[in-house]
């Protein structure tokens, strides 16, 4: 009994350690259902890491977001990453159907940039953002870490069918996380 015990020990320790290595791998694609307020939203990318697709579903009618609004800003997009913002002029209140008249895509890509923020070292990734009003793209945004030590990022803006525009700078992280 004692060597069956310690056999299930040594390969259970085994097993752990192993496990220690393992990295996490970021889904090809993925569905952010919120279908209890008529929404479904698929997002998928390709094998290199390029967004490829980007459906949503709004009460029945599909809109699938132009290739060319997907193409030309980068590629490692971190798909368990993304959110769906929504509520923005009705802050602190609950989530209905309404507040799916107007809500953003959020997808951060390419490299982690460390940037310091005060004596803390904080973590950003470029981030493009999709904003939808009554279930069409409105608006592409993107913001690009600058990579400096100041915490700056650069904003371009992106009308459908338009070229992109530079919007400016801004301070801060533009999408900070933590591991």
């Amino acid at each position: 009994m004692k060597a069956l015990t310690l056999a299930a020990f040594l390969l259970c320790l085994a097993g752990s350690s192993s496990a220690s290595h393992v990295g996490t791998v970021d889904p090809q694609a993925i569905v952010l259902d919120y279908r209890k307020f008529g929404v479904e939203i698929a997002i998928e990318k390709d094998e290199a890491g390029n967004l490829t697709s980007l459906k949503v579903t709004k009460e029945g009618k599909v809109f699938d977001v132009p290739k060319n609004e997907l193409a030309g800003f980068g590629k490692d997009f971190r798909l368990s990453r993304a959110r769906v913002l929504v509520g923005f002029a009705t802050a602190g209140s609950p989530v209905t159907r309404a507040s799916f008249d107007s809500f953003t895509i959020s997808i951060p890509y390419g490299p982690v940039t460390i940037n310091m923020a005060g004596d803390k070292e904080v973590h950003s990734l470029d981030e493009v953002r999709f904003n939808f009003k009554e279930g069409k793209l409105d608006e592409r945004t993107r913001s690009i870490s600058a990579g400096d030590d100041t915490s700056t990022w650069k904003l371009f803006r992106k009308v459908p069918g338009m070229p992109e525009q530079s919007g400016g700078e801004g301070k801060g992280p533009a999408n900070v996380f933590s591991d």
